[in-house]
């Protein structure tokens, strides 16, 4: 569900850019995951795809590895409430 959730805001056509991609960013560090480990998918308990995380997301959202990268990096910092 928290996929779905991310996804959907994701869609919005009046999202503030600052808030696209904190989205993004929680949306990477939702399913990166540690090297060597796979991850079982929740709905239907498939295993993600072969390869780096930012660069699958990247190309499903259409922006670059290093913008996924960077939103992780500000999402990080709003949680923290620096």
């Amino acid at each position: 569900m928290w996929f779905w959730v991310l996804n959907n805001q994701l869609a919005r056509r009046n999202l503030h850019p600052n808030g696209a991609s904190y989205l993004r960013g929680k949306r990477y560090l939702a399913e990166v995951r540690p090297e060597g480990r796979p991850e079982k998918l929740p709905q239907n308990e498939g295993v993600l795809p072969v390869g780096e995380t930012a660069e699958r997301l990247a190309a499903e959202l259409g922006v670059a590895r290093a913008t996924i990268e960077r939103d992780a990096a500000f999402a990080l910092a709003v949680d923290m409430g620096s």
